[in-house]
């Protein structure tokens, strides 16, 4: 990037993983005080300062030597701001645009709403990066810390030890009109590969920015969040693959890797018709030169290749949906035994063993069984609370008005937590040949008493990952024991997590795939 985008002491550019680019992260991430030096390479090549101090119509940047730094003039400029012209005004926007745990897998993200939020939140992002107060555990200069600890420990014992691939510094896909300091892709199959990876770029900004112009809970908002989330994914199968091409003969012993191009305008669409037609398009477009890329036989090509194609098929039934579903589930066709009761019939009729047909179908966990009325009396009504059961060694049973993976499907449904099910995401008890083994007891979560405990409850089987569950739920034992009951969450459904029922990530570290 050229200079004067950034401050003076800011250089940003490509480069593979060595102990000068992870220097020059634990550079950026340092606290305010820190002696830490720059990377090799990384120096920039001149300093300077902008000199203006004197307020402009014209927006400039500004200057800053830390992110602590820069979040602190933030923060002074937006209290100068609220000084001047009231909270009301300076906070107008609608709180339903920005993203909150709802619609993304961070419990933390809550919108901002008032000066008091808006410095919360730029504190929260300066202890994630700098660790300050403190250092504190867990932040990005701890971790990048930590893992320069390891670096060299790993050199100290293999002095050869080489952490990544020979990428190149500064990708370009055309060949460049100032050479200097960057690598063309000359071969046909890295240029490919990486035009792939960068058009999944691209269209995961757009999604992220369509997510904030679209105000919850409109299914839009979080379906963009969901398939954003997967392009990162399928993105980093194309650009793994890319570092182990040869970039071309003028760069020899030198692989490819990603340039992240992309159009300099990521701004959202109008929400509407038009941008789901784009995205569905675009997905697909994206799944169809992916498959045919010249090196299509190879692992990540195919893993991302299948990435692609599955958030494709998603959006084209998902974005079909134009606005949240708010009437009742549709119910089954009826059954055939007598077809339960007849247009004649006053009084319900009898299986058999003293149980109406009714009460043997709302038993039926799965919804396999359900049932239509003939004699104008209420169909099946929606449960007076949200619940999913935890079986033991077994799956979940969900009794709520459900709306699983964009599809309403009545009020009842087993879905698989083991991770074998052939029949995915709902249980065809491959539990029981695995020999799953894991309590029916739910993890301790936070019990309050929810204000209202029915209404429509979402499920969205995400890609490769968790069930994303939101909506009211009491999460409970086989026994009734309530565990949790949560507004939002994510569901594990490898079979793996050591948090069950929750998500803890162990899905991608066992490459779960589904």
């Amino acid at each position: 990037m050229d200079p004067g985008y950034l401050p003076a002491r800011v250089v940003v550019k490509l480069a593979p993983f060595n102990e000068a680019s992870l220097q020059h992260f634990v550079y950026l991430e340092r606290p305010m005080g820190s002696n830490e030096p720059e990377g090799v390479g990384f120096e920039p090549e001149r300093m300077f300062q902008r000199g203006v101090s004197a307020e402009r119509l014209t927006p400039i940047p500004i200057d800053y030597s830390t992110v602590g730094e820069f979040y602190k003039v933030l923060g002074e400029g937006l209290r100068a701001l609220v000084a001047r012209v009231g909270e009301a005004t300076a906070f107008a926007g609608d709180p339903a645009l920005q993203l909150s745990s709802t619609e993304t897998a961070l419990p933390w993200a809550r919108p901002v709403r008032c000066s008091k939020t808006a410095m919360e939140a730029f504190d929260a992002i300066i202890r994630q990066g700098e660790g300050a107060p403190g250092h504190s555990a867990g932040s990005h200069f701890e971790r990048f810390c930590a893992i320069r600890e390891q670096y060299r420990a790993l050199r100290a014992a293999n002095p050869a030890f080489a952490p990544s691939l020979p990428a190149a510094v500064n990708p370009v896909l055309r060949r460049p009109p100032q050479p200097e300091g960057r690598v063309w892709l000359e071969t046909e199959s890295a240029s490919a590969t990486v035009d792939v990876a960068n058009a999944a770029y691209g269209l995961m900004l757009r999604l992220l920015a369509y997510a904030y112009a679209v105000a919850a809970p409109h299914p839009d908002k979080t379906l963009a969040v969901d398939l954003a989330t997967g392009l990162m994914r399928a993105m980093a199968q194309f650009g793994q693959h890319a570092a182990r091409l040869p970039a071309g003969p003028s760069n020899p012993q030198c692989n490819a890797g990603m340039s992240f191009t992309t159009l300099r305008d990521a701004a959202a669409l109008p929400p509407g018709p038009a941008a789901r037609r784009f995205f569905i398009e675009r997905l697909a477009e994206l799944a169809g030169v992916a498959a045919g890329l010249p090196d299509r036989a190879a692992m990540r090509i195919q893993e991302g290749t299948r990435m692609l194609q599955s958030l494709a098929d998603r959006a084209a039934k998902r974005f079909a949906v134009a606005a949240p579903p708010t009437a009742a589930p549709p119910t089954a066709a009826p059954l055939t035994a007598a077809a339960l009761l007849t247009a004649a019939s006053t009084s319900p009729p009898s299986t058999g063993n003293g149980s109406e047909p009714t009460t043997v179908a709302e038993e039926c966990p799965s919804g396999a069984i359900r049932y239509r009325r003939k004699d104008g009396r209420p169909d099946e009504r929606s449960p007076p609370i949200n619940l999913a059961a935890i079986r033991e060694n077994g799956l979940y049973a969900f009794r709520a008005p459900l709306v699983l993976d964009g599809a309403q499907t009545g009020f009842r449904a087993t879905l698989c937590r083991c991770g074998a099910s052939k029949n995915k995401p709902f249980c065809d008890g491959s539990h029981h040949v695995i020999e799953f083994s894991a309590m029916g007891e739910p993890g301790s979560g936070q019990t309050d008493m929810l204000p209202v405990r029915d209404g429509m409850l979402t499920v969205d089987p995400q890609v490769d990952g968790p069930l994303q569950v939101r909506g009211n739920l009491e999460i409970t034992s086989g026994t009734g024991r309530v565990g949790a009951r949560v507004t939002s969450t994510y569901l594990c459904r490898c079979g793996g997590s050591a948090k069950k029922p929750f998500c803890d990530g162990t899905h991608t570290r066992i490459e779960f795939r589904t």
